[in-house]
């Protein structure tokens, strides 16, 4: 790692989803050109939007959130790892019912939401069922 490159660090939480404040986090929709126009895939566009969302909201700083709207605009996603960098996700979802999706392919649509590229994505993750309201913890650290 470069010596002047500092860790990153930051938290947001995730309440809910798009259409339910207490409701189910929602997992990762494999779509095609024709399937994103679809509910299924609007509905899955819908929840990416609501995560970068939450996380740009928890940003505090103008500055450093400015810096990540700017990714957003050019690459898609708001969070772009630089070379020799890597990023270490650490999620513990809370889901409202038994009824839920798979908790790996809830962190795959988190990852696909956040970063341009998430081959260098370290994910430890953690759940439980039967919470008052379906939620998820975020925890990055970059690298």
């Amino acid at each position: 790692m470069d010596q002047n490159v500092k860790p990153v660090e930051h938290s947001f939480t995730i309440v809910g989803n798009v259409t339910s404040p207490d409701g189910n986090p929602m997992p990762y929709k494999r779509l095609t050109q024709k399937s994103k126009y679809m509910a299924r895939g609007v509905g899955y566009a819908e929840w990416k939007a609501y995560v970068v969302d939450c996380f740009l909201k928890s940003i505090p700083d103008r500055k450093d959130r400015n810096a990540y709207e700017q990714t957003l605009i050019r690459r898609n996603k708001p969070i772009e790892l630089g070379k020799m960098q890597d990023a270490v996700l650490t999620i513990h979802i809370r889901f409202k019912t038994e009824n839920h999706g798979d908790p790996s392919n809830i962190v795959k649509g988190i990852e696909d939401a956040l970063f341009a590229d998430d081959k260098h994505c370290d994910v430890h993750t953690s759940h439980e069922c039967r919470s008052p309201h379906g939620e998820v913890e975020v925890h990055i650290k970059i690298i």
